[in-house]
């Protein structure tokens, strides 16, 4: 500490202990520390209308290609889901479609398993039901990772 510095009181501000004065280098008192907050935005901030997810998405092109992609690898699953067995349903979920190739999500190993054992038939049903996709990939997923 330096010589001859004043000792500053404190005040308590919430959780926070804050010095109630403090002297500057030139000894006059320095602004407080608090902080005026504007009751309003600045009008680059403001919105201008209150739009929903679904509408800023679509509005990005970006985004609703993404939206796009993901509803078509949902119709893929949906179109193959009555060629899986009820046991393995709950197991798959849809994937990234990309180009011509499909991938789906498998909860475990075993589920890979039948799957792969099961992507001819499913690609050939995709196909017959105007579906562009020529292979499947399959990826388990690492729950808790």
């Amino acid at each position: 500490m330096l010589q001859g510095a004043p000792i500053v009181p404190l005040m308590r501000f919430g959780a926070v202990y804050a010095p109630k004065r403090q002297i500057g280098l030139d000894s006059r008192p320095m602004q407080s520390a608090s902080i005026k907050l504007s009751p309003r935005y600045p009008r680059a901030l403001q919105p201008k209308q209150a739009i929903n997810a679904i509408d800023a998405v679509q509005a990005a092109p970006t985004l609703a290609r993404l939206v796009s992609l993901a509803r078509e690898s949902q119709s893929c699953l949906n179109a193959v889901a009555p060629l899986l067995p009820a046991a393995l349903r709950s197991g798959v979920q849809a994937g990234a479609i990309d180009k011509d190739q499909w991938c789906l999500l498998a909860a475990n190993s075993a589920v890979a398993a039948k799957l792969r054992q099961l992507s001819p038939a499913l690609i050939a049903h995709l196909r017959a039901n105007g579906f562009d996709i020529t292979a499947i990939r399959i990826k388990v997923q690492m729950r808790g990772r």
